[in-house]
Formats: C-alpha cells, sequence, structure tokens
C-alpha cells in the first residue's frame, strides 16, 4: 500500500479509533483490493469482512466501532459497550451491539441484541460513536447481570456518582417494558427499595402534573373524565385528564413498581377499552413529573400533535 494511501486512512478511521469499512475507504480512493493486500501484509487488520483497522492496537473503543459499521447503520453501541464509552467503572467488557429487526447478528466476537423499543431519546453519541443513554444501558444490562452486580451499578450511578437518578432511569422502562423481557422483576424491586418514602398522595401527583402542563401551551385538559368506551353495566371509571378534541387521555402513575406490575393487566385493559373508541393513553409516572419534567412535556406535547393531525384539529401555539 502506498504511503499516501496508508496517511488517508490514518485520517479517515482517527474519528472511530482506528476503525473504517472498506465502502469508507473507496469512497477516498483506496479499493477493496488494496486493503485485502495491505491486510494480508500486516499493513492494516481485519475486523470483520468489510471493516478493517489501521494502527499497531486495536482498543476497546475500536472494537465497539468496528461492530457498529458491521452491523448495520440502525445499530449503536448497548449494554456493557454503552456503559464502557460512558466511563462507568468495574463493568466487564464485552463489545455489545443493538441493532434493528433487520440487522445483521452473525458477527464473530459481537454480542447483538435486535429490538424494537430503541426509543430517539435513549440514543447518544459518545466520542463520535452512537451509543444507548446510561439509563437505557442499565436497564439493558439488567436483564444479564446478575442481582448483585444490577444492584451496586444502580447505586453507583444515581448515588455514588450521580450519573443518573431513580426518575430518568424509570422513564426509560416505562417506555420499553413488556412481557418477555427477562430480569425486570428484580431491577424493579430494586428501584421500590430505593423510593424515598411511601407513594405521593394523588393530589400532589396531580397538582404537579397540572403545574407542567400549564407551562406547554396545550388547551386546558378535562379533570377526572369518564372512561372512554365503559361499559354501561357497570361502574364507569375515570382517567386523570384528558383532551377530547385529540381523544387523547393522560394517565399520572404515582404507584410502586410492585403494583404498577400487579396492576399491568387491569391497566392495559383500561387502554383497550379507551382505544375500542378511539382514544390514545398516555401514561407517564410520578417519577418522571419529578426528574425530568421536560422530557415528560416534550413527549405530551408531541403526542398531541400528533393526534391533532389525526384529527385535523388546529395545533396551539405550544412550546417547541
Amino acid at each position: 500500500m502506498r504511503a499516501s494511501d496508508l496517511g488517508r486512512l490514518i485520517e479517515l478511521a482517527s474519528p472511530s479509533a482506528g476503525a473504517f469499512s472498506a465502502s469508507q475507504a473507496g469512497e477516498i480512493g483506496v479499493s477493496r483490493r488494496r486493503l485485502l493486500q495491505a491486510h494480508r501484509a500486516g499493513v492494516i487488520n481485519r475486523l470483520h469482512p468489510s471493516v478493517f483497522h489501521v494502527g499497531a492496537t486495536i482498543s476497546r473503543r475500536a472494537r465497539i466501532a468496528g461492530a457498529l459499521m458491521a452491523a448495520g447503520p440502525e445499530s449503536v453501541a448497548s449494554h456493557e459497550s454503552a456503559l464502557y464509552l460512558h466511563g462507568v467503572e468495574r463493568v466487564p467488557f464485552v463489545v455489545a451491539v443493538t441493532t434493528g429487526p433487520t440487522g445483521r447478528t452473525d458477527l464473530q466476537g459481537v454480542r447483538v441484541h435486535r429490538c424494537r423499543d430503541l426509543h430517539p431519546e435513549h440514543i447518544r453519541v459518545v466520542g463520535a460513536l452512537d451509543a444507548t443513554t446510561i439509563e437505557r444501558a442499565l436497564v439493558d444490562v439488567a436483564t444479564c447481570f446478575s442481582g448483585v452486580r444490577v444492584e451496586w451499578l444502580l447505586d453507583h450511578l444515581t448515588i455514588t456518582t450521580r450519573r443518573t437518578s431513580l426518575g430518568r432511569i424509570a422513564r426509560v422502562l416505562r417506555q420499553i417494558n413488556h412481557r418477555g423481557r427477562t430480569g425486570i422483576g428484580l431491577f424493579t424491586a430494586l428501584l421500590d427499595e430505593r423510593a424515598a418514602g411511601p407513594p405521593a398522595p394523588r393530589s400532589l401527583l396531580e397538582r404537579s402534573a397540572d403545574e407542567l402542563l400549564a407551562l406547554t401551551g396545550l388547551p386546558a385538559a378535562r379533570l377526572e373524565h369518564p372512561l372512554p368506551g365503559a361499559d354501561p353495566s357497570v361502574p364507569v371509571g375515570f382517567v386523570d385528564r384528558a383532551w377530547p378534541e385529540v381523544k387523547l387521555l393522560l394517565e399520572i402513575d404515582g404507584r410502586r413498581w410492585h403494583a404498577r406490575e400487579a396492576d399491568m393487566a387491569r391497566d392495559r385493559r383500561r387502554d383497550r377499552q379507551a382505544a375500542a373508541a378511539g382514544w390514545l393513553t398516555l401514561r407517564v409516572l410520578g417519577e418522571e413529573v419529578a426528574d425530568v419534567p421536560s422530557a415528560v412535556a416534550d413527549e405530551i406535547v408531541a403526542v398531541y400533535r400528533e393526534r391533532a393531525v389525526l384529527f385535523d384539529v388546529p395545533i396551539p401555539g405550544v412550546r417547541v
């Protein structure tokens, strides 16, 4: 390989700790044939069939970057790899990535997870690499770490280093908690143990939520709205807040996790009942409202906007 080609590859791969793909090399005029020749000569390393590395030592960050390139454009560093990129200590190193339903999974030396619930807000750029947030990574490793390690990691991140909070973690868990996700029962028990005092009174939760809604610019929500689609033969249920013009319901959940899990079937039954009448139910947690009010407000506004477009309702001058 010519010195000029090698120099261009070094510059190309600098943001990703020396890792680069064959397609990236092709864009700067270095063909795949030259790459294979350089690999056979020991000038560059091959991480995956179409991913290479230039440099004396293949670092952990380079291995993560190479795995992302090989797994495809939808992939992000996750689980242990995300925690490593975020600088979280005392976590065993594993090259782990999460990809979409069509991403590659047959990568040597890489643990690949496929998922359908990776929200945009769960992704950050960490040192030029896409990775899940600390909160999402913590929830993810709860499914594969021992209880002792998860407990230590939870306290390390929320108490010792204060990198995150119980409310931020609860928000992620609320967004992705569904049947078939293993290890969540132990994790929610740990969250319950660390909750301060008894659950907040309903009046306090609703007052906090109303103060938050007042800042969004949305039309005033109806209070204690009858549950849409309720069977007239049984006592009518109520929902916390509602916007009838866009058929949107808001439920504020101040229960502990064990109570949420126990009542999940009932909650889903209520949601299906409302959905059958054309209503959408948005559930938020009390700890979210307390810890990350801005994120909750943004989510409510975004959902209201979508419903307003659906029902051809003028969108008010809400905050952006």
